[in-house]
Formats: structure tokens, C-alpha cells, sequence
């Protein structure tokens, strides 16, 4: 996903955006050394999150285009995620009946 964003010519809604965002932001910020990521984050997460927008959702159906800064920043992470080194967070054969994870952007799809 981080190789076609950061490549992507158009115009993309910042719904879409924002569960990217929100993945990178709390999912996986807080593994890389010393919360590095946050710093490869804050240009995307200015640009989803346009001030004058503080509250409600109406921000979510608006369209943007990737600034270079911002696909800079989503190239950082492609090391990240082709390495193969990682973890399961919880046991394969554990069940459950609810979701036990989100996309971390609040917006209800993931």
C-alpha cells in the first residue's frame, strides 16, 4: 500500500487516507525504535486532518493529492514492511467473536 501511494498521481478521498493514517499512526508508530515513526507521519497527518476541520466528519468527504513531502515520508516505511521479522501479537489458535483490532482512525471501517 505504502508503494502505491506513494506513486499515486490523482486525487484520493481523505477517508481512504485517513485508515491509512490511522494504521501507521496506531498500529505500528510505537515499534519502531524509539517512536521514530511518528516524525514519517506528521506531514500526512497534516494533510488528512486540514485545520478548520477540528470537528465532525465533513472533512472525511473531501479529496486531496499527495504532496511530495508526504510520499517522501510513505517511501521511509517500505523497509519497514518487507521485512520479515516480525511477531504474532496473539496466539493462532486463540478464538474470539469480536474484532480485536480497528485501522485506528475512528472513522468506523476498519
Amino acid at each position: 500500500m505504502m508503494e502505491y501511494l506513494a506513486e499515486y498521481q490523482g486525487v484520493l478521498s481523505r477517508l481512504a487516507l485517513e485508515v491509512v493514517c490511522g494504521t501507521l499512526e496506531y498500529m505500528v508508530v510505537d515499534a519502531t525504535p524509539a517512536g521514530i515513526g511518528h516524525i514519517f507521519i506528521r506531514e500526512f497527518h497534516s494533510l488528512v486532518h486540514r485545520s478548520g476541520y477540528e470537528t465532525g466528519d465533513a472533512v472525511n468527504y473531501t479529496m486531496c493529492q499527495l504532496t511530495q513531502p508526504v510520499k517522501d515520508d510513505l517511501k521511509w516505511w517500505k523497509p519497514l514492511f518487507s521485512k520479515d521479522g516480525g511477531q504474532p501479537a496473539r496466539a493462532k489458535r486463540s478464538a474470539t467473536l469480536v474484532p480485536t483490532y480497528g485501522d485506528g482512525s475512528g472513522s468506523g471501517t476498519g
